[in-house]
C-alpha cells in the first residue's frame, strides 16, 4: 500500500506541475503520455491484487464452513473429544474470522485507490489533450510569424532607387547606404565609377 501512496502523491504532484506550465514541447508531452501509461499500469497491478485478495476471501469463507461443520459435530459427541480441542478449532475460528475482516478491509481500500488513480488518469489526459491542443496553436502561430518575417526580409531587401546629387560619388552613396561600390555596380551593371548629377541608380537596402 506504500507503493500506491507514493504512486498517488507523484500523480498529484505532476498533475499540479502541469497546470503551471504556459508552453509546452514534444518533450513534455512524451512525459505525460508516459506518465500516463505508468499510472495505467499501476491500476491494473492494483486490480490483479484485488482479484487474488478475493480469491483468498472466498477460500476463507470455504474454510469457515468446514470448521463449522467439524465444530458441530465435536459438539454432537462431547463424550469423545475433549474440550481443549473443540477450544482450539474455535480460536482458530475467531482467528479466520479477523482475517477475513482485515481481508474486506483492504479490498474496500484498494478500491477507493483503483477510483482515485482512475481519477488522475482522467485529469491527466484532459490535461495532456489541452496541451497538445496549445501546441498546435503555438505551431500555428509560428508558422505565420515566420511568414510575416520572409515577406518583411523581402520587403527590406529589395534595392532602392536613388538620384544622384551634385558632389556624390560611389564611394560616397555607397557609405551613406551601408554598401559597398561593388555591390552598386553589379546591381546597375556599371563598368566603372563614373557617374553624373540626376543619373538613377539602385543602391542595395541594408535596412
Amino acid at each position: 500500500m506504500k507503493k500506491i501512496n507514493i504512486a498517488i502523491a507523484l500523480s498529484i504532484l505532476f498533475l499540479s506541475s502541469c497546470g503551471t506550465i504556459k508552453s509546452t514541447s514534444e518533450v513534455d508531452r512524451h512525459k505525460m503520455e508516459m506518465a500516463v501509461n505508468k499510472l495505467r499500469t499501476e491500476i491494473e497491478e492494483i486490480k490483479h491484487d484485488l482479484n487474488t485478495y478475493h480469491i483468498e476471501h472466498h477460500v476463507l469463507d470455504g474454510k469457515l464452513v468446514d470448521q463449522q461443520e467439524m465444530i458441530a459435530k465435536l459438539e454432537s459427541k462431547d463424550a469423545k473429544i475433549e474440550q481443549i480441542q473443540i477450544d482450539k478449532l474455535k480460536k482458530s475460528l475467531e482467528f479466520m474470522k479477523k482475517k477475513q475482516a482485515t481481508l474486506s478491509k483492504t479490498q474496500e481500500k484498494i478500491a477507493t485507490e483503483i477510483r482515485k488513480l482512475s481519477t488522475h488518469t482522467t485529469d491527466t489526459n484532459f490535461a495532456l489533450s489541452q496541451n497538445k491542443k496549445r501546441l498546435s496553436e503555438l505551431e500555428n502561430n509560428l508558422l505565420l510569424q515566420n511568414k510575416s518575417l520572409a515577406k518583411l526580409e523581402k520587403i527590406t531587401s529589395a534595392p532602392v532607387l536613388y538620384v544622384v546629387q551634385d558632389g556624390d560619388s560611389l564611394e560616397k552613396i555607397a557609405k551613406k547606404f551601408s554598401t559597398t561600390i561593388e555591390k552598386i555596380k553589379k546591381l546597375n551593371k556599371l563598368e566603372n565609377d563614373l557617374i553624373k548629377i540626376g543619373q538613377k541608380i539602385n543602391v542595395p537596402s541594408n535596412v
